[in-house]
């Protein structure tokens, strides 16, 4: 493994400094402050550099004001200064604390785990507090992005004064101040602060709106108190029957969402009835929050409700009958974790043609069996926690139903199971860092400029992922498009672009990794495969792609199975760095002319068939053993019948001091060493 970093260490030592330096083999530095010297610190952050890490540990008291900007740095102590400001920045506590009078924020930053009871104001950009307890917090313009993940006092806004931007809050956490959780000014309104509040509940001070003008999830109430149409409605605490609970029924009417919370009541069928009767075009039931009689939904009990886009379930859900969904709107949906058994049709019968319910997240970390499987179409995508996804893959392969509107198709339930991810538009992602994330699916059509280079969440992450079966589906338009993948992908993972169409040209740029059938059964036009940075191709990857030419793999050393075959044109494979060629990697290739293979250890059984034009093969390279310093002695270890038809070799090239190995295993060739 290659060790990338340096690290600078400063300690104190008497009245001078002692500087120590531990350098490695260096692209980026991990540079550590422990004393409270302003001047060194400058230093530090003049040097920096974009994948450099900071650490600043212990108790650091700077009478100076301190400035950070563009970096990424760890506290593992406490900061003290006059005044802080913090600018694109990544901030990571390690039992880490703030403390100043001042402290500003802007552009795209995070604080993770942090503590401070200082005041931060926050002047512009997208910013993430995640797992951390904060003062107050002082918005001071428009077009603020904020994520609150953690606990603050309090957001005030008096400090605003003018508004052109839209500010956008999401809140996961908590607000301590939960009766005065928020300071308004008169400028603040539902048109230019969009709050939406998913974590602990509080109350503010009302101006001249709503709250649910404003907000989402927040002060409890019930519909009757907000005496207006609301397209939101909040039902809290029912403790009996909604027809008891409820007077202003009209209310209800122009709704387009419904927010339902129980005590001690579990809501009958009837009380569902009622709601499906009183709104006249429902979209949302949040039921989140809610009991549910007998802990289930009945048989037909939003069937034909067509109005209905989106459900959130109970978490103590255990059963779901039939045709409970049958004929509503809802595309995405996500089933707790206590859920059993989902009756087959209960979103509709997939047998007789597809139905609406694309896509279903599983909070359930071990995969349920047949009472719970065939209540989804075998086409619908399930998404699971990451590290279950191989065992819902393995448990569910044994389930299948057939098709009858697809000449009776076996379907199994495992080809489509994905990592959980969320929806932005056509893509599903999933952070894989702090600062990667994955596409884990694509939902949409063939377009140029497919794959972004980088994604903007709640900050902006850097696209290094290709997940499993990502763009299997890509709905196919007659565009033919260059496939060149971004600067930022890595990797490529199996089933990528299996079955994808149409690819003009196929630039794998600095893709390092390509799995297993990442492009197998492409559409596609390009015969020349560049890989400039690939190191590894795995099992069937560009296997039958008939119309390719020529390949260039100048870095790669691991060929998988099968992973280059029966590509019937294929002139020539340039990978000089090769050290494994997998079992029939290179089968049928007839019109093989030219193969530069490099410090190949391993050739597999089968890797070579009848290379009727092949005449030159070329084993020389100048791999260094690092032991020695001198050029590695690779002696190829030949699987069986590796070359059905050795007299199709006539000249080897190989480096001096294994020719008489050569010799040896191909007796029918000139071998030259050089």
């Amino acid at each position: 493994m290659c060790i990338r970093d340096s690290l600078i260490t400063v300690r104190e030592a008497n009245t001078n400094l002692t500087v120590t330096f531990e350098v490695f083999v260096s692209e980026a530095k991990v540079l550590v402050l422990e004393i409270a010297d302003y001047n060194l610190l400058s230093e530090y952050l003049n040097s920096f550099q974009e994948g450099d890490i900071l650490i600043l540990q212990g108790e650091l008291e700077f009478t100076e004001e301190l400035e950070f900007s563009n970096l990424t740095f760890i506290l593992r102590g406490k900061l003290i200064a006059p005044r802080m400001t913090f600018n694109n920045v990544s901030l990571v506590g390690e039992e880490g604390s703030l403390e100043s009078e001042d402290i500003k924020v802007s552009g795209n930053t995070t604080f993770k785990n942090i503590h401070s009871t200082s005041n931060l104001n926050i002047d512009s950009g997208s910013i993430l507090l995640e797992d951390s307890d904060l003062g107050n917090i002082y918005l001071n313009n428009g077009g603020i992005s904020l994520i609150n993940k953690g606990s603050l006092n309090q957001i005030d806004f008096t400090n605003i004064t003018s508004l052109d931007d839209v500010i956008n809050i999401v809140n996961y956490g908590t607000i301590k101040e939960a009766n005065d959780a928020l300071i308004l000014s008169d400028l603040i309104n539902k048109d230019n602060l969009t709050f939406d509040n998913r974590g602990e509940y509080f109350t503010f001070e009302e101006k001249a709106y709503l709250n649910k003008d404003l907000l989402a999830n927040c002060k409890k109430r019930t519909i009757y108190q907000d005496g207006y149409n609301l397209d939101t409605v909040y039902l809290r605490d029912i403790s009996s029957s909604i027809q008891d609970t409820l007077t202003d029924f009209w209310l209800l009417e122009s709704a387009r969402k419904v927010v339902i919370s129980t005590d001690n009541y579990g809501l009958k069928v009837s009380d569902l009835n009622l709601i499906k009767e009183s709104v006249l075009e429902l979209e949302s039931l949040d039921l989140s929050e809610a009991t549910l009689a007998n802990n289930m939904i009945a048989s037909s009990q939003f069937a034909g409700l067509s109005s209905l886009k989106e459900i959130i379930l109970p978490n103590n859900l255990n059963k779901i009958s039939s045709n409970a969904f049958t004929g509503t709107g809802i595309e995405a949906i996500r089933i707790p974790g206590l859920v059993k058994q989902v009756e087959e049709d209960a979103f509709g019968n997939y047998k007789a043609g597809p139905v609406t319910l694309f896509e279903v997240h599983l909070e359930s970390l071990v995969p349920k069996g047949e009472e719970f499987v065939y209540g989804f179409s075998p086409f619908t995508r399930f998404f699971v926690s990451a590290p279950h996804v191989d065992k819902y893959q393995n448990e569910w392969g044994q389930y299948s139903v057939t098709i009858p509107y697809l000449d009776y198709r076996k379907v199994y339930y495992n080809n489509y199971i994905f990592r959980e991810a969320t929806r932005y538009g056509d893509y599903y992602l999933s952070p894989i860092n702090f600062t990667e994330i994955e596409i884990v699916y694509y939902a949409g059509e063939v377009k140029e400029d497919l794959i972004p280079n980088t994604y903007v969440l709640e900050k902006e992450y850097k696209v290094t992922r290709i997940g499993e079966n990502a763009f299997r589906d890509t709905v196919k338009n007659g565009l033919a498009i260059e496939l060149v993948m971004p600067d930022n992908v890595r990797e490529i993972c199996d089933y990528a672009f299996n079955g994808f169409g149409t690819i003009s040209k196929l630039d794998l740029n600095n893709v390092k990794r390509v799995g297993k059938y990442a492009f197998q059964n492409i559409d596609y036009t390009f015969t020349v495969i560049d890989a400039p940075n690939l190191t590894q191709l795995w099992d069937y990857a560009f296997e039958g792609l008939a119309l390719v030419t020529e390949i260039n793999f100048p870095n790669i050393y691991h060929i998988g199975e099968y992973a280059i075959s029966g590509m019937r044109s294929l002139e020539r494979v340039y990978a000089p760095k090769l050290q494994h060629l997998s079992n029939g990697s290179l089968v049928n290739n007839d019109s093989l002319v030219e193969i530069v293979l490099g410090p190949v250890v391993d050739c597999g059984s089968f890797t070579i068939t009848a290379p009727k034009k092949a005449r030159v093969w070329d084993f020389t390279h100048s791999e260094i053993d690092f032991e020695t310093g001198l050029v590695r002695v690779v002696e190829p270890h030949f699987g069986t019948a590796w070359n059905t038809n050795t007299k199709a070799i006539d000249t080897v090239y190989c480096n001096m001091d294994v020719v008489e190995y050569f010799r040896s295993k191909l007796p029918n060739a000139t071998v030259i060493g050089r």
